[in-house]
């Protein structure tokens, strides 16, 4: 279950947060630090949790939760987070029956149905693991179940949207999960194989166009490149360098 995975995500980050300097850059944020990212997560937590969806995902919508807590401490921000998820387990588990709506409106994916609003924050937590994971040198849970979930749901959210841009079907295979996706409605042109984890990062723009471009592609990647993030994030101009 989605509040499950949250839960156990939410967990890890706490853990790997609470011995950490909160002043430590975080290198896929850039103009984050630690707490900064903390603050994030925590705000979008306490933002859901109040129904204020308009302008999810934005700049402006991000950098007031970050402002609004910029005096508050890692433990400050750990328990406020803590005290949101309650209420966010019934909207995650049930957001038709929560008061939500039938959608919400994303700064940068638009309009959205309030279906997908569980998977947007499960996928922005895991992400945001990682990133944490990645200012720490920390390579750990980089095949978790809450990864492969989020890795599922954002490929098939970016799936949607082949057929009505028209392009190519491809093949998307994680090599060492054993997980395939097929993304378009007829035979695939070309074919994308990596781990998990790369395919993860790649899609939650972590990963540069030319890194992208550099994994294993059978058949020609050009027609894809600028297709293959979620609509949530873009791809970074400059390498994460990360092992």
């Amino acid at each position: 279950m989605v509040a499950g995975a949250y839960r156990s995500v939410q967990t890890r980050i706490a853990e790997l947060a609470a011995g950490a300097d909160p002043t430590t850059r975080v290198p896929a944020c850039p103009d984050w630090d630690i707490r900064a990212l903390l603050s994030h997560l925590t705000g979008l937590a306490g933002d859901i949790a109040d129904g204020n969806l308009a302008g999810y995902g934005g700049d402006r919508w991000t950098a007031k939760q970050v402002a609004d807590r910029v005096d508050d401490d890692i433990d400050t921000l750990l328990l406020e987070w803590a005290d949101h998820t309650g209420e966010l387990d019934t909207i995650l588990e049930h957001p038709h029956s929560a008061g939500m709506g039938g959608s919400f409106e994303s700064a940068t994916a638009g309009s959205q149905p309030i279906a997908t609003l569980p998977g947007a924050v499960l996928g922005d937590a895991v992400i945001h693991e990682h990133d944490l994971r990645g200012a720490l040198g920390d390579t750990n849970a980089r095949n978790s179940s809450e990864l492969l979930g989020a890795l599922d749901g954002m490929i098939r959210g970016i799936r949607r949207g082949f057929p009505r841009a028209g392009i190519p079907t491809l093949r998307v295979v994680a090599t060492d999960v054993g997980m395939e996706w097929l993304m378009g409605l007829d035979a695939p042109k070309a074919e994308l194989r990596a781990t998990a984890y790369e395919l993860f990062r790649s899609v939650s723009g972590r990963r540069t166009r030319a890194e992208i471009a550099a994994l294993s592609w059978e058949g020609d990647a050009e027609p894809f490149l600028d297709h293959l993030v979620w609509p949530f994030f873009s791809a970074p101009v400059n390498s994460l360098a990360e092992a």
